[in-house]
């Protein structure tokens, strides 16, 4: 039962965010995507993390601009598909959503580690 309850509070708290995402302004954030305010990391490092652009991402992808969102964080492609299995996974608890959800983040953190070794080559080619 409290399982199931952090769950419910993972994917409302998630569905928040991206309502709020949505009603901000289109040019709400910067259209450069090597700006970068609040990175501990890129602070730190010099360079951008796996999760930089992906704020930006996700709120050019509820704009409608696939592009952009893409171009912020190409992570963002898998927003949708995993907020609709962990909604329908609220819902029912077929065992093949499970396995499909675990397939799911699986590809989600090896595209975020293509990401990062992206991120390091470019860092890597401009010394």
């Amino acid at each position: 039962m409290k399982m199931i309850l952090q769950q419910r509070l993972w994917v409302i708290l998630a569905i928040s965010g991206v309502a709020v995402l949505k009603f901000l302004p289109a040019n709400h954030f910067s259209s450069d995507s090597s700006e970068v305010n609040h990175c501990l990391h890129y602070k730190i490092f010099g360079f951008r993390c796996p999760g930089c652009g992906f704020t930006r991402g996700v709120h050019a992808m509820l704009h409608l601009k696939m592009e952009k969102a893409l171009s912020f964080n190409p992570s963002v492609i898998f927003t949708p598909p995993i907020l609709l299995l962990e909604v329908l996974l609220i819902r029912t608890n077929f065992f093949k959503l499970q396995e499909l959800r675990k397939h799911l983040y699986d590809l989600f953190v090896i595209m975020l580690t293509s990401v990062y070794i992206q991120r390091i080559a470019e860092l890597l080619n401009t010394y």
